[in-house]
């Protein structure tokens, strides 16, 4: 897909301020047996309707407003624009030169999309080796995200 540079460069902008660059974890006990499904998400989240459009119409993506019944009477509709898989991995390759504060994020989601892409192991399991990387990608990824104040052991 082709952008427009200053378009890129905007986005760059939401990303770093009202964005989020992550993988997603999920570990299931089906069965007896356990699994963990992994997938990479961009995502705005933004009460502006206007940009959530520009954003779907630009980029393409998705789009969703927040249930009325799980936000405040007092609050304006957020809204959440969202790429996922390798979508995600695809806007984190063009977006990589322009970002500021979220560039060590994007580049451990384009790693983990590129590991992803190795073979498929549905018959014989993903080997435990691949399970250690994925992991570790994510809590490296999940870690820069963190909210909160950083504590300095020092």
């Amino acid at each position: 897909m082709t952008w427009l540079r200053e378009d890129l460069i905007y986005l760059a902008g939401i990303i770093d301020g009202e964005g989020c660059i992550t993988i997603c974890r999920e570990k299931k006990l089906r069965k007896h047996c356990l699994t963990i499904r992994y997938w990479c998400v961009v995502n705005v989240v933004n009460t502006n309707k206007v940009l959530m459009d520009w954003l779907h119409n630009t980029f393409a993506g998705k789009v969703r407003s927040r249930r009325p019944d799980c936000i405040p009477l007092n609050w304006k509709t957020p809204y959440q624009w969202e790429r996922v898989a390798q979508q995600a991995k695809e806007l984190c390759v063009e977006v990589l030169p322009y970002l500021k504060l979220k560039k060590a994020q994007a580049q451990i989601l384009i790693t983990f999309a590129d590991a992803m892409k190795k073979p498929f192991y549905r018959h014989y399991g993903v080997p435990k080796e691949e399970i250690e990387v994925r992991d570790r990608l994510c809590d490296t990824i999940q870690a820069l995200n963190k909210k909160g104040r950083v504590i300095d052991a020092h």
